[in-house]
Parts: structure tokens; sequence; C-alpha cells
């Protein structure tokens, strides 16, 4: 076998690299990935982190306020030292930042990691990026050689945001990574490309003060609607509904649920009834055709083991009807 057939991926970055000024992090960059967990482990960073993009607001309030610490291990400086810079360019606003790319693969992944690995053989993008104090946006055009979905010209990584208080509103193709795994989602990940989707999550993940509430600690929210492309044999134009809460009772753990649903779509019902039945788990008793949606809901948790570098999770996620069956059981371990 000649050298070049046995790479399975190589990416090339042109230009300049893929900026980082988004207002969060979207899942793709597993060193970044790495680094915040060591330093959430360490204490550092406070914010939950099973859900992905992360607020790069919060994590640079986090890390700017550490002060030197000369016991501090070098490999905890180092990450810290990676995140910080990283946060000063991401939190920059006003500016216009320009990024192209273009990646080669000889044997796309189908089943992709938490890495931005290429989805096609050949894929070239360009982007421009702005961010401000409340407003934000990427414009972002990706051409791709003979993709498996017929789709050679792609939006994907374009969005509009605005920031509503402590919530963050936007629109557009933005990749999502939902629970603790590395190596897939079982609710929502980045194997598929983004759907179309208005997305609103929280910002900054502070604790409630109310005294029912302040035992959740640090807790985000996110919930989206999208919607599948018209071309599916299995669900053409149907709707995708998603929602996560992630919050941290203590430093070490952080507990996760997500929901997600497909629902409306070419011969469906799809009203205001349809989404309440959805939303209350409404569903399994009717005819196959009036059932308002294809349901699942997960658990999750991470823990951080004291003193030892490893983080077991529990993954779990469950058929969602007035009777909950579970489908899927997971144990990870992450260092």
């Amino acid at each position: 076998m000649k050298p070049a057939a046995a790479i399975s991926a190589c990416i090339l970055s042109l230009a300049t690299p893929v900026a980082l000024a988004d207002p969060w992090a979207a899942p793709g960059d597993a060193r970044l990935r790495h680094d915040l967990l060591l330093l959430a482990d360490a204490g550092i960073v406070r914010a939950p982190l099973t859900a992905w993009p992360v607020s790069w607001a919060e994590v640079s309030r986090d890390v700017s306020a550490v002060e030197p610490d000369a016991a501090r291990p070098a490999w905890l400086t180092a990450a810290l030292a990676r995140v910080q810079a990283a946060a000063r360019t991401a939190t920059r606003t006003g500016y216009v930042d320009w990024s192209a790319r273009a990646s080669l693969s000889e044997e796309p992944m189908a089943l992709r990691r938490f890495g931005d690995t290429p989805r096609e053989q050949g894929e070239i993008s360009a982007a421009a990026q702005y961010t401000g104090r409340r407003f934000a946006y990427r414009l972002q055009a990706t051409g791709a050689a003979d993709p498996d979905d017929d789709r050679a010209a792609r939006p994907d990584g374009s969005y509009a945001a605005v920031a509503l208080g402590n919530w963050m509103l936007h629109a557009g193709y933005v990749d999502r990574w939902w629970g603790p795994g590395w190596e897939g989602s079982l609710i929502y990940g980045s194997n598929a490309r983004p759907l179309p989707s208005i997305t609103i999550e929280r910002n900054y993940s502070d604790p409630v003060g109310h005294p029912l509430l302040e035992w959740l600690g640090r807790w985000r929210f996110v919930a989206t609607m999208g919607r599948f492309e018209g071309s599916r044999d299995d669900a053409p134009d149907a709707n995708f509904f998603g929602a996560r809460i992630t919050w941290k009772p203590h430093a070490r753990l952080e507990i996760g649920i997500s929901r997600s649903a497909q629902w409306c779509g070419d011969g469906r019902p799809c009203d205001a009834g349809t989404l309440w039945d959805l939303l209350v788990g409404n569903d399994n008793d009717q005819a196959l055709a009036e059932q308002p949606g294809n349901q699942m809901a997960g658990f999750d948790l991470r823990w951080a083991v004291p003193r030892v570098p490893i983080a077991p999770s529990l993954i779990t996620t469950f058929e969602w009807s007035r009777s909950i069956s579970q489908n899927c059981l997971l144990f990870a371990f992450s260092r």
C-alpha cells in the first residue's frame, strides 16, 4: 500500500486559521475541550461543559480571574495559558474576522468523533465573522466535492445572534454536541451536518438565588427548533425540537438531561395540539399516522475523581412516551 493510501484524513488550513471570535466555542476543537475539562476539574473553569457550544464570555470570566501559582502543575499552567489566549481572541468586539480553510480526506469518517474531521473527500470554505457587544454574525460558505447528500454548496457555520440579558438568541447552521461522550453523542452530536435552527440558550451559568433552587449550583439551558431537509426519504420536511439542561450541584459533578423529537413533516400532523402532545409525552397510543413525534430523552452525569486524572461518565437514552422504555446505557471514562 502506498503511504498516501494509508492516510484517512488530511486537513489543511489556508490563509488564516479558523477564527475563534464567535460568542461561543463550537464542537470540533478536541484540544480546547481537553484543556477546559482539565481546568474545570481543577476548579478554575466553573461552568458546565457537557453542552456545546460553550459560552466564551463565561470561560473568559473564569480564566481571567486566575492568579499565578508556582505550585500549579506545569501541564495545568500550559492548559490555562492556551485557554486564556483563545479567550482573549474570542472576546474581542467590534472586529470583522476573515478565514479560509480547505480539507482533504481519502476516506471520510461516516461516524465522526468530537474532533472536526472532514465530512467529504474535499471541502473548501470561507467565512466572515463579527462579534459586537450585543450582536454577532458569521457568513460562511462551503463547497464540497462529490457530497453524499448532493449538496455541493453549503451555508454550514453561518448564523446571526443577539444577546438578550443573560440569554443568547440565534438562528443559523450551528453544530452542537450534547453529553460527556467523545466518540459520539446519543442525543445530539456533530456527526450529521447542522440543521437550520432557531435557538435560545443561557449565556452565563450563574446560580439561582432562590432558596428552593440554589442547590442546583451553576446551570445552563438550551432549547432549539430546527428543520430537516425536504429530500429525506424517512422524514421529509420534518421539524426537530431539542432541549437540554445541565447543572453542577458540586464542583466535581455535572448532571445533564436532554430531550429531542422529530415532528410535523410530509403527511404528519402539525398543529398546536400536536406540539402539546409531543411536549407532555402524550403519544404511542394513537394510530401511527397520528402520533405527534419520534422522541428520545437522555440522562448523563460526569464526575471528576479527586486527586486522580480520570472522570467516569454515565450516559443513558430512552424512548420517550407515557411509558418510558430504556433504549441505551453507556459508561465512559475521560482523562
